[in-house]
């Protein structure tokens, strides 16, 4: 394995392996998931979040992946790196994930993102930019936010 991680209460730790994996393992080094399943290349880094309830892990597909203890993925993987993710950890109040890449960029991902409902809303407020209704501030910051983290 390339990456591993304990959890903040030091009971179980996370890895990130070769086989595009990420699994659970107990202290005595006993697997306690099945490999979450979900990159298409090597997980070079893994992380707990600080109440221990969420995973980050990063890979050589580029991607950074949000998972529950459980093995399942939470929202879409974020894209946006051009090679491989070989850092990631969270930010002190959980709400940051922070990646690393061999492509020389650093970028800041909001956990929000992961849940949804930004890209449902940024797909609406489209349709709304389109009927002509653009010089609102609000409505300028909210295109400006969706054409940074969803529209791409």
């Amino acid at each position: 394995c390339l990456s591993l991680c304990f959890s903040g209460d030091g009971m179980t730790f996370v890895s990130g392996c070769f086989v595009s994996t990420v699994r659970l393992w107990d202290t005595d080094g006993t697997p306690i998931s099945e490999p979450f399943v979900g990159h298409t290349s090597s997980v070079y880094s893994v992380a707990f979040s600080p109440d221990g309830q969420t995973i980050v892990s990063g890979s050589g597909d580029n991607t950074v992946r949000l998972w529950d203890t459980e093995g399942n993925p939470i929202g879409e993987p974020f894209t946006g790196h051009t090679s491989g993710v070989y850092s990631v950890a969270f930010s002190p109040d959980g709400q940051t994930i922070a990646s690393g890449s061999f492509d020389d960029t650093v970028r800041l991902w909001p956990i929000w993102l992961s849940d949804g409902w930004i890209p449902r809303t940024c797909n609406h407020l489209r349709g709304y930019l389109l009927a002509g209704r653009k010089s609102d501030d609000v409505i300028r910051q909210a295109h400006r936010t969706c054409a940074r983290y969803v529209w791409k």
